[in-house]
C-alpha cells in the first residue's frame, strides 16, 4: 500500500490548473480574433439622383386619344453616378421607353432631346419632366408618396406622350 503523501493528488491539481490555463488561453485568444476582425459597417450612401430616383406606377395618354393601363416605369442613376443624368426605363411597356436623360436634382427636374431609345432604336424627346415630392396619394394605402409627370414624343410618331403617375409605396394594396 502506498503512503497518502498527497503526492499524487499535487500533480493532479497541476496538471488541472495548467489545462485550466491552455483553456483561458484559448478563449482569450479566440475572443481576440473574434473582436479584432469585426469592422465597422462602411457608410452606405444614396445615389447622385436619388431624389429622381424610383419605381412608379404610371398611365400614359396620347394626344391621338390612346391610353395606358396602369404600369411600372423607372427611374435610376446611370453606372457613372453622376447627378445630371439618369435612366428612365418602362420595361418595354406600352410604347417602350429606355433612354438616358439629363437630370437636374436640384429641381427635380428631367428632360432630352432626340435622346437614343434603346427598344425601338428610335429618338425621343422629353419635356416638362418632374417629380413632386409627397404630391400623390396612393391609392390603397392612401399614404402620400412622390408623383411623376413628363411629355415624351417619339421619331416617326407625332403623338405627344402624356406619362403621369406616383412612387411605389412597397404596400401591396398600392401595387398594380
Amino acid at each position: 500500500m502506498e503512503p497518502l503523501s498527497g503526492h499524487s493528488l499535487y500533480n493532479n491539481i497541476a496538471v488541472m490548473k495548467k489545462r485550466n490555463i491552455y483553456l483561458y488561453a484559448l478563449l482569450a485568444v479566440t475572443l481576440v480574433l473574434a473582436f479584432g476582425s469585426c469592422k465597422k459597417d462602411p457608410k452606405i450612401g444614396g445615389t447622385k439622383t436619388q431624389p429622381l430616383d424610383g419605381e412608379w406606377w404610371v398611365t400614359t395618354k396620347g394626344s391621338d386619344g390612346s391610353t395606358s393601363g396602369i404600369y411600372s416605369l423607372n427611374t435610376y442613376n446611370t453606372a457613372a453616378n453622376t447627378p445630371d443624368s439618369l435612366w428612365i426605363n418602362d420595361g418595354n411597356n406600352y410604347y417602350g421607353l429606355k433612354a438616358r436623360i439629363s437630370a437636374n436634382v436640384s429641381n427635380l427636374t428631367f428632360s432630352a432631346t432626340n435622346a437614343h431609345e434603346l427598344y425601338y432604336d428610335v429618338n425621343v424627346t422629353i419635356t416638362e419632366g418632374k417629380v413632386l415630392p409627397m404630391a400623390a396619394t396612393a391609392p390603397g394605402s392612401k399614404d402620400k408618396t412622390d408623383s411623376i409627370y413628363f411629355k415624351a414624343v417619339f421619331t416617326g410618331d407625332p403623338t405627344v406622350y402624356t406619362y403621369s403617375g406616383y412612387k411605389r409605396t412597397g404596400f401591396a394594396q398600392d401595387d398594380h
